[in-house]
Order: structure tokens, then C-alpha cells, then sequence
């Protein structure tokens, strides 16, 4: 079976459209996916020690940066508002359950 590819135009419409409420887990999952070309492991065991808000590169190896410029909404912001939402003592991957708006373990 072979796997269906989004096209940039949908990936912008998602991005656009989706409710935060119900789907800033899955956006941020994708702005991460696309800018990092993260394979599905990669995400699910995302440690949240490794994403940091900087202003500046790095040149750590395996390390990506998520411009505001990327896509057409706020990327940044968007994952800063998912990580505002994360419970500090959630543990330490970086995606939680998702669910009305709120992060929970």
C-alpha cells in the first residue's frame, strides 16, 4: 500500500482552518514533521528538553529550526501556545493527550 502524500496547499488549509481546540496537538505535530522531516517515531518520542524557543541556530546535530516564515500562519507561535498548554510535571515526552483544548497525561 502506498502511502498519500498532503500537498503544500492542504497543509496551509489545515493549518488555517482546524480549530485549535481540537486539533493544535496534530498542527504542531505537522509544522514539526514538515520543518524537521521527522519520521512518525521521531515525533511520538519527541523529548520536550529537546525543543527549545530561541531566536538563533545551533549547530546541534539533528537540529531544525521552525521559522514564522514557513507556512502561512504563525508556526512559532502556534507551537509556543501548544507548549503553554503542557502541564510542567507532564513527564518528558513532548506530545501529550490532547483533548478540549487541553493537555493531559
Amino acid at each position: 500500500m502506498k502511502a498519500k502524500i498532503l500537498e503544500r496547499n492542504q497543509i496551509e488549509e489545515f493549518l488555517k482552518k482546524a480549530p485549535d481546540v481540537e486539533y493544535l496537538q496534530v498542527k504542531v505535530a505537522l509544522i514539526l514533521g514538515v520543518a524537521g522531516a521527522c519520521r512518525c517515531n521521531e515525533l511520538t518520542f519527541l523529548d520536550i528538553r529537546d525543543v527549545q524557543d530561541k531566536d538563533t541556530k545551533t549547530n546541534i546535530s539533528r537540529s531544525f529550526t521552525v521559522m514564522e516564515e514557513a507556512f502561512s500562519v504563525n508556526a512559532v507561535e502556534m507551537c509556543r501556545k501548544y507548549i503553554s498548554l503542557r502541564p510542567k510535571a507532564a513527564g518528558r515526552r513532548f506530545f501529550l493527550r490532547y483533548v478540549d483544548g487541553k493537555c493531559t497525561t
